[in-house]
């Protein structure tokens, strides 16, 4: 399997959470110190009211800069990062699947091409239960759900996101392909949750779910043998990868 990773874009964004994380604090810090030592009665300190106000805004935005560093700095700054999971959990696949990950030309963040078509990876990294009921999604407990969503991130839908997906793809291939060509190329969407922590408990699924000991084999094939014909093939890897290419070329040149 050739995998395809916007390793810039990856940099980016784990310097954009740890940015975001020293900001907040540095916030947060800012609005501690000025209630603490700026604030007095009114008949003391005339200018009260705009010193409490400039307070307030600064632990809004403190709560709002850690909330971007969060998100930022668990999606793209840890590790395994979700496309070095989903790369492990599909190695076997020969030279003619290509993974691509964050590629700026492409409206998902994770798309498998293979002989047979496309399938969207939606991935999550929510843990815990996880309750699935067609395109309804929960997570079982009382008040742990809040607490994990405080700290990873809410689970929203997944369902509803996969086929939104699906449906931009679509979108693209009639732009790159034609209506012809677009219409031959199968697309699959599937959601995998990266943690190996996470127990969901699928009824009916409207967008099949799998288990990262599953991933490689349904992937494998989109349910059909047959084939794309080497020219679809080679037409649709370079209309995906698109972007990317002129992207290095456009660095290159300015290098």
């Amino acid at each position: 399997m050739q995998v395809v990773t916007n390793q810039k874009f990856v940099k980016s964004r784990a310097r954009l959470g740890r940015f975001a994380t020293l900001l907040g604090f540095a916030f947060l810090a800012g609005g501690f110190v000025v209630t603490l030592f700026f604030t007095g009665s009114g008949e003391e300190n005339p200018y009260v009211m705009w010193i409490m106000t400039a307070s307030y805004l600064g632990l809004i935005a403190g709560l709002m800069a850690l909330n971007v560093g969060r998100f930022n700095s668990s999606r793209w700054g840890r590790r395994p990062r979700e496309e070095e999971v989903i790369e492990k959990n599909l190695k076997g696949l020969d030279y003619k699947y290509r993974l691509l990950n964050y590629l700026p030309n492409l409206p998902v963040d994770h798309l498998l091409v293979s002989p047979y078509g496309l399938f969207v990876i939606e991935t999550r990294p929510q843990f815990g239960d996880i309750v699935n009921k067609g395109s309804r999604w929960r997570r079982k407990g009382g008040i742990m759900p809040i607490l994990m969503a405080l700290s990873e991130g809410g689970l929203g839908n997944p369902t509803r996101d996969a086929l939104q997906s699906v449906a931009a793809m679509k979108k693209l291939l009639v732009d790159e392909l034609g209506l012809d060509d677009a219409s031959k190329v199968p697309i699959q969407p599937a959601i995998f949750f990266t943690s190996h922590l996470a127990k969901v408990e699928s009824v009916e699924p409207a967008v099949p779910v799998v288990e990262a000991k599953d991933l490689r084999g349904f992937l494998r094939s989109p349910g059909t043998e047959q084939k794309l014909s080497p020219d679809l093939y080679r037409k649709l890897v370079q209309a995906l990868e698109k972007g990317y290419v002129e992207e290095k070329e456009e660095v290159k040149a300015k290098g």
